[in-house]
């Protein structure tokens, strides 16, 4: 009867390392999933950046696989057809998309998810021709990067204050415009990107 008690808690504690262990294994594979698809992701993306039509192409290919991927990796996968449809000039028609990328990201995303979610809130109201809005929203942001050191000096803080000055100038408010640009190319030409067009 004592050893039967002994085998069996033996055996618990066999079954419980052994299930540590597959845990452990399934995150891990977890983990080098996620990553793998998120540099998938990238890689469409920067091809996007001087190739949209042919990154769209790629991003549609893709579509089967995030579909079945967690929140997050959706999410992720959602966001990139929107910048990639805004690199392409597609006209965005409407904001249900966007609106449930900001419910997501706002509180669940990093510092630059939340600002590039923020930035194509802007963009899809400036493309409904929705110009306050679109003001609000690129001014959301730069509030964002104000947050953060790193996004101070980001591309997507320069082209935002581009899209607000072609704004600010469309609702005649010229000091603004022209504050806008000058903070734009400040940002370019401490990357070294004046002429930069990304992001």
């Amino acid at each position: 009867s004592h050893l039967a008690k002994s085998d069996i808690v033996t055996m618990k504690r066999c079954y419980l390392y052994a299930y540590l262990f597959l845990s452990c294994v399934i995150c891990g594979c977890n983990d080098y999933n996620n990553e793998v698809l998120l540099n998938r992701l990238i890689s469409v993306q920067n091809e996007g950046d001087t190739c949209p039509y042919n990154a769209l192409e790629r991003y549609d290919s893709l579509g089967a696989i995030f579909e079945h991927e967690n929140e997050y990796l959706r999410n992720k996968y959602a966001l990139l057809g929107v910048r990639l449809r805004d690199k392409a000039f597609i006209t965005h028609a409407n904001d249900s998309v966007i609106n449930l990328l900001y419910d997501y990201f706002i509180n669940d995303g990093n510092s630059c998810e939340k600002q590039e979610v923020c930035y194509y809130m802007g963009s899809v109201y400036r493309d409904m021709y929705d110009a306050p809005k679109a003001v609000i929203w690129y001014n959301k942001a730069i509030e964002t990067a104000q947050k953060d050191e790193e996004l101070k000096k980001s591309i997507l803080l320069a082209r935002i204050y581009s899209q607000l000055s072609e704004l600010y100038d469309y609702q005649f408010n010229y000091t603004a415009s022209l504050d806008a640009i000058r903070k734009a190319y400040g940002i370019k030409e401490m990357n070294g990107k004046v002429d930069a067009t990304a992001l």
